[in-house]
């Protein structure tokens, strides 16, 4: 009988307690300048982020969220990176060709993984391989790295103090030289491998390379997929 009486209680004072919050928020606004919101365009690249979680029955083995950096993608950070820095019409137009070229002969993702879990040892017990059309590459390069501001806001919701962000970087030719992404590519994957465990992101890729929807990941052992929204869709639109 007490427990109806104790959540009357804990209601009374939550409609106490919650409107006087309110007011303490909206006095601290009124007297600590917070500045001006500016856009910054992170929900045009939500759309360009997959996250996998790699559990052993309750225990975490790894966790892994990787951003495509694709021309969409550096596309906004340009934008981003210029409105920050009062760049003019020109000036971000030298640096957005600049961007746009690392993707002519390169495919680059930034992949956040738990701080103990490296992936830039020779040692190292995960392996990151990309597939397309049923075809495996191995990086060129894979090197913890420190975000940029804007990639830092990119990546806010997956981004944690016990997580270390890395660039892995492809070469975007085979060893045939044909580019690995072609009009007939329909999907992007990024497979993480271990001795014992297994799993993989993928983007859809249309014929004009850029992504077209969401995949889900896969992988030989349970896990768990967080997405965030993205208001974007398939093209940048009014976000660029």
């Amino acid at each position: 009988m007490r427990y109806p009486f104790l959540v009357h209680v804990v209601v009374s004072l939550l409609i106490i307690i919650l409107p006087g919050c309110c007011l303490y928020v909206d006095w601290g606004k009124r007297n600590f300048y917070q500045g001006n919101k500016v856009y910054d365009r992170a929900d045009c690249v939500r759309g360009h982020i997959r996250s996998v979680s790699i559990y052993n029955q309750f225990s975490t083995c790894a966790l892994f969220d990787a951003l495509w950096l694709s021309d969409k993608v550096r596309t906004t950070y340009a934008h981003v990176y210029a409105q920050r820095l009062g760049l003019d019409e020109k000036r971000l137009k030298i640096f957005l060709d600049a961007q746009l070229d690392e993707n002519r002969n390169r495919i680059t993702f930034f992949v956040l993984s738990l701080y103990d879990i490296l992936l830039d040892s020779p040692t190292s017990a995960w392996s990151i391989i990309l597939n397309t059309d049923n075809k495996r590459f191995v990086p060129l390069s894979i090197k913890s790295v420190e975000l940029a501001p804007e990639y830092r806001v990119f990546l806010s919701c997956e981004l944690s103090r016990f997580k270390t962000a890395y660039e892995v970087v492809f070469d975007a030719f085979g060893a045939d030289g044909l580019p690995i992404l072609n009009s007939d590519t329909g999907e992007m994957i990024l497979e993480f491998r271990s001795v014992k465990k297994s799993a993989s992101l993928s983007w859809c890729i249309d014929d004009g390379l850029n992504m077209v929807t969401r995949k889900s990941v896969s992988g030989d052992k349970p896990f768990s997929l967080r997405n965030g929204p993205t208001r974007c869709q398939n093209e940048l639109g009014s976000c660029v």
